[in-house]
C-alpha cells in the first residue's frame, strides 16, 4: 500500500514532467522512505493522544525509527499484518513506558539491547534486501546512533528525567527485539 502509493506519486511527478523517467524509481523509493517514517510517527501521536501519553509515545518512537532505519529488523509480508502488529506493539510500548521505572534491571536490558544491535546490525529481513557495501555503512551508522541514544538514556536517568529515559529505553529495546525476530526468521528460512 505504501509502496504503491509512493509509486503513484512518482508516476504523477513523471507525467507532470517534474522528474524524468530515469528518476522515477529513485523518487518512488524516497517517497516510500519518507512515508515509512511519517506513518509510524502519526500512529504514535494518535494512539498516544488517545491514551493521554503522546509525549511518551513520541520520545519512545524516535530512537526506534532512527536506529531501525540503519539496523534493520522484522518486516511483515503483508501490509495489513504490519499495520495490525504495529498498532499492538505501539499500544503495548506506550503503556509499558508508564509502568517501567528506572532500575539496574532496566539498565541491564538497555545494555543488552544495545549490544544486540551492535552485533546483529544490519539484519536484513527476508522481505527486504540491501547491498553488501550498504550493509557496512548501515552497521557503522547503527552503532553511532545506538550509542547516542544509549548515552542519552543514561544521561536522562542520572539527570532525574526518568519518564523520558524510560521512553528511550523502550525504543532501544523494541528495536533490538524486532531485529532479533528478523534474525531468527532469516535463520529459519535459510535452514528450510
Amino acid at each position: 500500500m505504501i509502496f504503491r502509493g509512493a509509486g503513484k506519486i512518482a508516476q504523477q511527478l513523471w507525467l507532470s514532467e517534474i522528474i524524468s523517467e530515469d528518476e522515477r524509481e529513485l523518487y518512488q523509493y524516497a517517497i516510500f522512505s519518507i512515508m515509512s517514517t511519517i506513518i509510524p510517527l502519526i500512529m504514535v501521536m494518535i494512539i498516544g493522544g488517545i491514551l493521554g501519553l503522546m509525549k511518551n509515545g513520541i520520545v519512545m518512537i524516535i530512537p526506534f525509527l532512527v536506529i531501525r532505519k540503519f539496523s534493520g529488523g522484522f518486516h511483515a509480508k503483508r501490509e495489513w499484518v504490519c499495520i495490525f502488529l504495529s498498532v499492538m506493539v505501539i499500544v503495548t510500548c506506550i503503556v509499558l513506558t508508564t509502568y517501567c521505572k528506572p532500575s539496574i534491571w532496566l539498565d541491564v536490558w538497555v545494555l543488552m539491547a544495545t549490544l544486540s544491535i551492535f552485533v546483529l546490525s544490519p539484519v536484513v529481513s527476508v522481505n527486504r534486501e540491501i547491498l553488501e557495501r550498504e550493509s557496512k555503512v548501515c552497521k557503522k551508522i547503527a552503532f553511532v546512533i545506538t550509542m547516542v541514544f544509549t548515552s542519552l538514556y543514561f544521561c536522562l536517568g542520572f539527570g532525574g528525567y526518568h519518564r523520558f529515559a524510560v521512553c528511550i529505553a523502550v525504543g532501544i529495546i523494541l528495536t533490538a527485539v524486532l531485529q532479533e525476530l528478523a534474525w531468527v526468521q532469516k535463520k529459519l528460512v535459510v535452514e528450510n
